[in-house]
């Protein structure tokens, strides 16, 4: 019992650690980019935030509840139809943010235009990177998932602040954030590799609806946060038109009845 105490106040510090280097990079950039990158900046996190809440489905999360009720065999299978969702959930909304660009704001229309590939890059390799913030978890490596928490959100803004007081231009601060985000899934392939293994192309369908039917009851309500269950919250009233925001919201009011 104190070792479990002991693992989660130490997950739980981690967590917090993380928080306060995210709230305090922003402060950094602020000062030494122009408004416009900056603007820019938070719009490519606001998009890759909402993608990851949309489109990974709560997959990754969904481990916390079959991992330890699998065999090895069964564990493999799992990480990888999981890695294989991520993956290929990504790659629609890559596509179908170039393809519907013109329903977006302004802003994000500049940022696609100027950034489109490194965006598109950064969306794949942090929807995968996703699965280290619970994998470790799920396999009982707690400590473990606390050091990488740390070491990946310190590495992040020793990249990233650097790259903004120097260079002082938008492009270098999302290529800094690009190779923090793939050291992230690079110590993910690690662990996999170390701990659990995986199996990518022995996908059994049954199983699969299996898990997506569970990660989907835990998909809608942060959904639907998202996205916005008040006028003056989420991603869809701030950015876009209130046509818009006001039939998504109907539209997913109407697949997830939840109280206001």
């Amino acid at each position: 019992m104190a070792s479990i105490l002991r693992q989660g106040i130490a997950l739980s510090a981690a967590r917090y650690i993380e928080q306060f280097i995210m709230l305090l990079t922003p402060v950094v950039l602020v000062r030494t980019i122009d408004p416009t990158a900056f603007g820019e900046y938070r719009l490519f996190w606001l998009l890759v935030n909402t993608v990851a809440q949309l489109f990974a489905f709560n997959m990754p999360r969904s481990l916390l509840f079959f991992y330890v009720r699998l065999d090895s065999e069964g564990r493999r299978r799992y990480v990888g139809q999981t890695v294989l969702f991520l993956l290929a959930t990504t790659m629609i909304a890559a596509l179908l943010i170039f393809v519907f660009g013109n329903a977006l704001p302004s802003g994000m229309k500049d940022l696609l235009h100027d950034h489109g590939f490194l965006l598109t890059a950064f969306l794949l390799v942090w929807n995968l990177g996703l699965l280290l913030d619970v994998l470790p978890n799920a396999a009982g490596q707690i400590r473990w998932q606390a050091q990488a928490i740390l070491a990946i959100s310190v590495l992040r803004a020793a990249l990233i602040i650097p790259a903004a007081v120097i260079f002082q231009r938008l492009e270098e601060v999302l290529i800094a954030a690009l190779i923090a985000a793939c050291m992230r899934l690079g110590l993910l392939a690690y662990f996999i590799a170390r701990y659990c293994g995986i199996r990518l192309f022995s996908l059994d369908t049954q199983q699969f609806r299996v898990q997506l039917r569970y990660a989907l009851h835990l998909a809608w309500p942060a959904c639907y946060g998202a996205c916005g269950n008040r006028p003056s919250n989420g991603l869809w009233p701030r950015y876009f038109h209130q046509g818009y925001s006001a039939f998504f919201q109907l539209q997913l009011r109407s697949l997830c009845p939840l109280k206001s």
